[in-house]
Order: structure tokens, then C-alpha cells, then sequence
């Protein structure tokens, strides 16, 4: 078994450094992603998914705009429904 790691010594070694580096990239998108940053670079001016990616929340009712809201059209103003 010492004879196959001496012989195989470089490849263990570079796979130990590619896991030490997968898992310092997944700790700090993880941090990131807690601390509320963008993953994705914040350049949205490309993305086709810019405006569901980081569009402001809302509540439900915010959308509902009311009759008595809503612009008149100059040919029913004075007229009754």
C-alpha cells in the first residue's frame, strides 16, 4: 500500500488541493448568500432574469388597484354606469 501512494504521491496532493479549493468556494457562497449578496456578479443588465432575480417584494393587495383608482375615460365621465 506505501508503494502505490509513493507512486501516485502528485495526483493525491493535487486532489486534496481541488477539494481544499471546492470547499473554500461553496464556504464563501454560502457566506455570501447569508450575508444577502448576489451570486451572479449584480451586473444585471444582461441577464434575461434581471427582473425577477431581485425585484422588491410586495404585498398582495399592492397590485389590486381600486375602481375608484383607476383614470376615467373622457367618454364615460358624467355618464352613469
Amino acid at each position: 500500500m506505501w508503494e502505490w501512494i509513493l507512486q501516485n504521491i502528485g495526483t493525491i496532493l493535487i486532489c486534496i488541493a481541488l477539494c481544499a479549493v471546492l470547499a473554500g468556494v461553496i464556504v464563501a457562497l454560502v457566506r455570501d448568500k447569508k450575508r444577502g449578496k448576489c451570486a451572479c456578479g449584480g451586473s444585471c443588465g444582461h441577464c434575461p432574469m434581471s427582473g425577477t432575480c431581485h425585484a422588491e417584494k410586495t404585498p398582495k393587495d399592492a397590485n389590486a388597484v381600486s375602481s375608484s383608482a383607476r383614470p376615467h375615460d373622457a367618454s364615460t365621465v358624467g355618464k352613469e354606469n
